[in-house]
């Protein structure tokens, strides 16, 4: 049987609770129900008691289940849909669709095409719980011996990373192969100093020199770039909102971007926050 009682949210609305009991060792089913205010309370009464015999008949039937529930069932089904999986399959249907909830437009895209790009056509067709650590090794040093940058197989390696680990989370694998894979050290040829990359003074003041010869445009972008050294899409993102005259302020609210999916869009900034120089 279910039962009702009259509750106010902190905004002062009046709503009525529907608690369903469904027996000993599982939690009430509750449903809110919002009465009109126009409504006198035989008008209201009558209703409430047909919504809580309805939802009533749902929870019975399986039709509601708590938000407990729902997360083992849609961690059941993912586990089931991905038994035996192809590592594509399983990248298509549960790694990507998962990752695209947290990450960035941008973010995703390069995923993707390092998906596409190595991962898939090297070990795409091979079953998951199948994959050994000399699969992957074989794949990271293939990119080496092709020349392939240091910080390419660096995201390979990542990706995979992150792929297995949901894989061995959801038991679609019984181990981790990527435990057993070293990460890419970068070729003799690709090692560098470990001095900061940056321009003097005397660069600094020739590009100004050269920049007097150009469009306006141009001007304004580096030397935005120079003296605030916020990132390119950040600058190419500013709007005249964003400019304090008499503060002497910019405020960093959008990032631009472009992917091939998506053309170029407004984004929030890297960092995620905003900012003020």
């Amino acid at each position: 049987m279910a039962s009702t009682r009259k509750r106010t949210t902190k905004d002062g609305q009046i709503f009525y609770e529907i608690r369903v009991s469904r027996g000993r060792g599982k939690s009430y089913l509750t449903s809110r129900w919002y009465p009109p205010d126009s409504w006198s309370q035989k008008a209201i009464d009558r209703a409430l008691a047909k919504e809580a015999s309805e939802f009533e008949r749902r929870c019975h039937e399986g039709e509601v289940v708590s938000r407990a529930e729902q997360k083992e069932n849609s961690l059941q089904q993912m586990r089931e849909s991905a038994k035996i999986q192809t590592l594509k399959k399983f990248g298509e249907e549960v790694f990507m669709p998962a990752k695209a909830v947290t990450m960035s437009e941008n973010g995703r895209c390069a995923y993707q095409g390092n998906l596409d790009h190595w991962i898939y056509p090297a070990l795409g067709k091979l079953k998951m719980p199948d994959i050994t650590p000399a699969n992957i090794s074989a794949l990271l040093l293939s990119m080496q011996s092709q020349g392939k940058a240091h910080a390419t197989c660096v995201k390979v390696y990542t990706i995979l990373h992150s792929l297995f680990k949901m894989a061995y989370m959801t038991d679609v694998v019984p181990i981790d192969p990527m435990d057993k894979v070293e990460r890419p050290k970068p070729r003799k040829n690709e090692l560098k100093d470990a001095d900061v990359e940056a321009y003097t003074v005397e660069e600094v003041q020739r590009i100004f020199t050269a920049l007097e010869r150009e469009p306006l445009k141009w001007r304004v972008l580096l030397r935005l770039l120079i003296d605030t050294g916020i990132r390119r899409g950040e600058c190419c993102g500013l709007r005249w909102q964003n400019i304090d005259f008499k503060a002497n302020t910019i405020t960093i609210a959008g990032n631009l971007c472009y992917t091939p999916q998506k053309g170029i869009y407004l984004d929030t900034p890297k960092s995620g926050k905003v900012r003020t120089r």
